[in-house]
């Protein structure tokens, strides 16, 4: 699996992780959480930018 995979994972875990343990109690705020993790990852931001 590359980096860039291994990173979507984790934030993805984190995010169920985070569901499933009533921390996030609506979309917005699943989404909120997304948006900031994915915006933290540099490497996240250059995929982003190929688009």
């Amino acid at each position: 699996m590359g980096r860039e995979q291994e990173q979507y994972q984790k934030i993805l875990k984190r995010v169920i992780h985070d569901t499933e343990n009533q921390k996030l109690n609506s979309m917005d705020e699943i989404v909120q959480l997304l948006v900031k993790e994915l915006s933290m990852n540099t490497n996240v931001k250059k995929s982003i930018k190929s688009f």
